[in-house]
């Protein structure tokens, strides 16, 4: 487990450099296009992973023929993928035409894709506990993508078309690779694409989750972009490293998941005692983290983003609580989805989503990128408090789940 958290950890370090140099070099309102056109992307490219990995995840942990399960996924993305870039190219430019260029949303689309298939060999790997490849694969795609931007600094090139750009070569060429170390696996077999329905039927309620969360977590700074780039360039910086962080809970998670899921199907997960245990360790993770990005807010992020985002320091305070609330949201969603109630969150995350449209939408006129804040950091501990309720009320009505479908 410190081997795999470790791993990424280190990865998010390099992320987060990357997030800081793209800052200083982009300036704040070409950051407002290259955060905006991303923040879109983000939110719908939903409509291609449309919670798949998380399925994977968990019913790959079970046995069976994890290759099929894995092309089928990876076969879905790509066809989804395809037809969402068509999509992404026709629309995304007719928010800000002046803006939003059509190459740079074209290798943006490329880039999110690559990654996204990326994740699924992840998740193959993390189920049979490969903490180094997934290391090395993390790692390869984070510094890649930084060593890149370092060569566009020293040759000016500035546009934001030639971040998206480096960004794409770097994640095509680890996700090839990431393909050429499942070849390796004596027990893998290659599969043509074909489109498998029956996934996405299994996995809408992985989807729609997925699809909730990512509205109240990339929403607002695609709001937010659309309503002014100045704005949204002070806001990113904040808002992309509270989301950098996000990856060592998450990481987290995808460990203890199909530990979790195996132990219920066994008998072994002590019900109430275990629990406790990992919801304490996801909320020290949470307050570490918490306060760890507090200190650097008011020490060592001026210095090194420079005096051009004055204003996002104070807005990287005001979300660092989000990592706790965040954390521990993880924790009751591996004992959720463990327990085959991933349908339990839909209504909360909807219910959460739609407030947090509602309040981005009422606060940003009057109070730009705070108000969005606000209404983020609203978002997460609503929905923590509803995992709880949710995780608690079940848990004794659930000391042992067989059936999983």
């Amino acid at each position: 487990m410190l081997a795999y958290s470790s791993g990424n950890f280190g990865a998010q370090l390099v992320m987060m450099l990357y997030a800081v140099l793209v800052a200083r070099f982009l300036e704040p309102e070409n950051l407002g296009v290259y955060s905006g056109v991303y923040a879109i992307l983000g939110v719908s490219i939903t409509l291609v992973n449309l919670g798949m990995d998380n399925w994977f995840l968990k019913e790959g942990s079970r046995g069976g023929d994890r290759s099929l399960k894995f092309f089928s996924v990876v076969s879905n993305k790509i066809f989804l993928g395809i037809l969402w870039t068509l999509l992404c190219l026709l629309f995304i430019p007719l928010l800000k035409p002046e803006a939003f260029r059509i190459a740079f949303i074209l290798f943006a689309c490329i880039d999110l894709l690559c990654d996204s298939l990326l994740n699924s060999i992840i998740a193959l790997l993390t189920i049979d506990k490969a903490v180094r490849k997934t290391n090395t694969l993390i790692l390869a795609s984070r510094s890649g993508k930084l060593v890149l931007l370092l060569g566009l600094i020293f040759l000016q090139g500035k546009a934001v078309v030639w971040v998206a750009l480096t960004r794409m070569l770097v994640a095509l060429i680890v996700c090839g690779l990431g393909f050429l170390e499942l070849q390796k696996q004596e027990d893998f077999h290659w599969r043509l694409p074909r489109l498998n329905l029956s996934i996405l039927k299994d996995a809408r309620h992985f989807a729609l989750s997925d699809i909730l969360a990512v509205i109240y977590g990339n929403l607002d700074l695609a709001i937010l972009s659309v309503y002014s780039l100045v704005q949204a360039g002070y806001y990113s910086p904040a808002t992309g490293i509270i989301h950098a962080l996000f990856v060592i809970p998450s990481s987290f998670y995808y460990y203890f998941l199909p530990t979790v899921t195996k132990g219920l199907d066994l008998g072994t997960w002590k019900q109430k005692p275990d629990s406790v245990k990992l919801i304490l360790l996801f909320s020290v993770l949470g307050v570490v983290l918490s306060l760890g990005t507090l200190v650097f807010a008011y020490t060592l992020f001026l210095p090194i983003l420079g005096a051009d985002y004055q204003l996002s320091r104070p807005l990287l305070g005001l979300l660092s609580p989000i990592l706790i609330f965040k954390s521990i949201s993880m924790g009751f969603a591996v004992l959720i989805v463990a327990q085959a109630l991933q349908q339990k969150r839909l209504l909360p995350q909807f219910l959460i989503a739609l407030l947090d449209i509602i309040l981005v939408f009422a606060l940003v006129p009057g109070f730009g990128a705070r108000g969005v804040a606000w209404a983020y950091l609203a978002s997460e501990l609503l929905l923590m408090l509803a995992y709880a309720v949710i995780a608690i009320k079940y848990a004794d009505n659930n000391p042992q789940v067989v059936d999983r479908s």
